[in-house]
């Protein structure tokens, strides 16, 4: 039994003179990686270890204390910085709000996958508008709607009537405004082919009552008989609506602009496929149409940009 109490007893001196020797050598060796590194000592690690939490408590009473006896001393001082912490709320809440919108827009953007999804999206959240009134002298083709500014409407917003694409706002007064339909020549909107489903350019209107591409992109595969539908864009109309069909497909020379300086001679301009077409819709006849709601990529996005 002395034997075995003896054992222990020399276990726990052999202990703690290693440990009194690791002591040691670390608090020798840490002023020298203290140096090198940048780093605190041990002893230095140790004692803020042990008085940081007292440290804290006593900052904090401290400061309590400070501000509780400003606030007694200068009572308009802390009226005048709960102002300030009042206004400071209010905007955090208005960036809170307006960065969920665009965290909303940017998820809507993600789910609008497919032409379908934007169109939808759109025509359901589109206004219902009346045509109360055409242009009277029938140089412009014209439409005035029953609804304006205070419903949500702006300049450059689309008309429809179901599948069909109507025209375009032009201009926007307070309750009505006017646009401009698909035959005007102010008109414009891109076009893919419904059949080939090809990209064909840009429909314009000819003031006449017709439509015409003057310009048919390279590669595009239209006919005559083909659908023009409206091609996905980030401010134009919804997509996939119905514009015209294809009356005629003309192979000409291209018409430079009046202004250019050197004119090329005829025989040296580049031939060009020209489309004409009709327009589905029979805008004469319109009475009640709807204003699709801007595209998720379109108003919303170039107001955050700006």
């Amino acid at each position: 039994m002395r034997a075995e109490r003896r054992g222990d007893r020399r276990r726990q001196v052999w202990a703690l003179v290693i440990v009194s020797l690791a002591v040691i050598q670390l608090a020798r060796s840490s002023p020298r990686a203290a140096e090198a590194t940048g780093r605190p000592t041990m002893p230095e690690r140790v004692t803020a270890a042990l008085c940081g939490p007292v440290q804290r408590l006593g900052f904090r009473a401290t400061s309590g204390l400070r501000d509780l006896g400003l606030a007694i001393a200068y009572p308009r001082r802390l009226l005048a910085e709960t102002d300030q912490l009042e206004a400071l709320a209010a905007e955090t809440d208005a960036a809170t709000q307006q960065l969920g919108a665009r965290i909303e827009d940017a998820e809507l953007r993600e789910r609008l996958v497919i032409d379908a999804d934007q169109m939808t999206h759109q025509l359901d959240r589109g206004i219902d508008v009346r045509v109360i009134g055409r242009d009277p002298t029938g140089r412009r083709a014209l439409l005035q709607l029953d609804k304006g500014a205070t419903a949500g409407i702006e300049r450059g917003m689309s008309v429809a009537t179901g599948p069909h694409l109507l025209g375009t706002v032009d201009r926007v007064n307070r309750s009505t405004c006017v646009a401009y339909s698909l035959t005007d020549a102010h008109f414009s909107a891109e076009a893919r082919s419904m059949r080939s489903g090809d990209y064909v350019g840009t429909v314009v209107g000819d003031g006449g009552g017709g439509l015409s591409i003057d310009a048919v992109a390279p590669g595009a595969d239209v006919r005559e008989g083909d659908v023009l539908i409206t091609a996905a864009t980030t401010h134009g109309p919804p997509p996939d609506l119905r514009i015209g069909v294809v009356e005629r497909v003309a192979l000409g020379q291209s018409v430079l602009p009046e202004s250019d300086d050197r004119p090329l001679p005829p025989e040296n301009r580049p031939y060009v496929l020209t489309a004409y077409a009709v327009p589905t819709a029979d805008v004469d006849r319109v009475r009640v149409a709807l204003v699709p709601a801007p595209s998720p990529g379109g108003a919303a996005a170039d107001e955050g940009e700006e």
